[in-house]
C-alpha cells in the first residue's frame, strides 16, 4: 500500500501532504478541524505569529487526547469490573447447580 499526494488548507496556506491510501478523508477531516481550531483560536487570541497560534492550538489538542485516554482508561476498567462481577455470578450459580444435583442424587 503507498501514499497519495493530498491537497489540504490551513488558514488559507495549501498543503501537499503525503497520505496512506485510504486514509485521505480521514487527512481532510482532521485538516478541517485543525484549521477551525486555528480559526478560532486566531479570533480569540492575540497571538503574535503563526507559532504562538500553533502551539496553543497544539497544547488544547493535547489536552483534549488527554481526557479522552483518561475517560477510555475509566470506561474500560468498569468493563473490566462488570466483567469480574458477572463472572463470579456465574461461578455461584454453577456451583449452587452442582450442589442442588449432588443432593438431591439418590
Amino acid at each position: 500500500m503507498g501514499n497519495n499526494p493530498v491537497s489540504i488548507k490551513i488558514l488559507d496556506q495549501s498543503y501537499k501532504v503525503n497520505c496512506p491510501v485510504g486514509e485521505e478523508n480521514n487527512l481532510l477531516e482532521l485538516a478541517a478541524q485543525l484549521n477551525q481550531k486555528l480559526v478560532l483560536a486566531k479570533s480569540r487570541t492575540p497571538a503574535n505569529s503563526i507559532t504562538q497560534l500553533l502551539v496553543m492550538v497544539a497544547l488544547e489538542i493535547s489536552y483534549e487526547a488527554k481526557q479522552q485516554s483518561i475517560l477510555h482508561l475509566q470506561q474500560a476498567k468498569q468493563v473490566d469490573e462488570r466483567i469480574e462481577s458477572m463472572q463470579k455470578a456465574l461461578a455461584n450459580a454453577l456451583i449452587k447447580g452442582v450442589e442442588n444435583q449432588d443432593s438431591s442424587a439418590p
